[in-house]
């Protein structure tokens, strides 16, 4: 049985144990997560909670919707067997029935054959770390070694104990000036979930400091199905200008070599970005965005003057 539940009808110990069991489960579909990202989320449930799919529902204008949370890159279906039950389309036949327009993330590992759903693939870099550390930075593109020497040189230092409140200052001051849809409720999401993880002791605010001591950039990360996701970074002009952000990661990768972890760089778009990560040598992967509107003409154009200021 396949069945739609609000947020007071989910058993989260039930939800929690399908997440940690899942074949393709991650950071972002704990129960806690979601309940800082998206309050109120629903669920789909199939079976005794064997396949899970979290609903994240927003409401503007009088109109729901379906939208992707900030600060959780993947979401769709988890399964504990890749071959269960119920088809990912049998979740998404349920998600039309209640919602007429969704832009959502799914799972790397869903796969969707359906003509009603627009999907596009976005992009993803991952380091697999089981390798000794000289292996691993033997694949670092020269660029990247240049930046880590070009660091040391600088005399940038690392601190895995760096305040949090201070790296997003800095991205505030630079890159969050030009994100217009990054507003004051986004801030609050993400100092909640470096309090949270933090209290679970299963995340690193680290820093990279000038010789000066002066914080330059900084990353937050969380530990969590063998992996550790990059769910936030800053750095200013010292430390693009000193490589420090490449020692940093270094730092990352040197810590954590020879263990069964991945390194989730939470992929970008932005070439840039994508370059930056693929210098440390890892490998692009891929993950399907959906999107379906099936409301009237009119409602359409509200929805599209809606994403222009952001849909949640």
């Amino acid at each position: 049985m396949i069945r739609f539940l609000i947020n007071s009808e989910i058993d989260y110990n039930k939800w929690d144990n399908c997440i940690e069991r899942s074949y393709n489960g991650n950071l972002y579909a704990w129960s806690w997560y979601l309940d800082l990202v998206c309050e109120g989320w629903d669920a789909i449930i199939a079976g005794d909670y064997e396949q899970v799919m979290p609903v994240t529902a927003g409401k503007k204008y009088g109109i729901k919707y379906l939208y992707q949370p900030p600060f959780t890159q993947q979401l769709g279906i988890f399964s504990t067997t890749p071959e269960s039950g119920y088809s990912n389309n049998d979740f998404l036949e349920i998600l039309t029935h209640h919602y007429r327009f969704a832009e959502i993330n799914l799972n790397r590992y869903n796969r969707i054959n359906n003509n009603n759903f627009k999907i596009n693939f976005r992009k993803n870099y991952e380091l697999d770390l089981i390798k000794p550390y000289e292996q691993l930075q033997g694949n670092y593109s020269e660029n990247t070694r240049r930046n880590i020497k070009k660091a040391v040189k600088e005399g940038i230092n690392i601190s895995e104990n760096s305040d949090h409140r201070s790296i997003i200052k800095i991205f505030r001051q630079e890159k969050g000036r030009e994100i217009k849809k990054m507003g004051e409720r986004h801030y609050k999401i993400l100092e909640k979930l470096i309090y949270r993880s933090l209290y679970k002791n299963i995340a690193t605010v680290s820093g990279a400091f000038t010789h000066e001591n002066r914080l330059c950039a900084g990353v937050f990360i969380i530990r969590s199905h063998h992996r550790l996701v990059l769910i936030f970074s800053a750095n200013n002009s010292i430390a693009r200008n000193t490589g420090a952000m490449h020692l940093l990661i270094d730092s990352i990768i040197k810590k954590y070599a020879g263990q069964a972890l991945t390194l989730d760089f939470e992929g970008s778009e932005i070439e840039g970005l994508a370059r930056f990560y693929a210098g440390f040598g890892s490998a692009e992967t891929r993950y399907p965005a959906l999107q379906y509107n099936n409301l009237p003409f009119f409602v359409k154009l509200i929805i599209e003057a809606m994403k222009r200021t952001g849909l949640k």
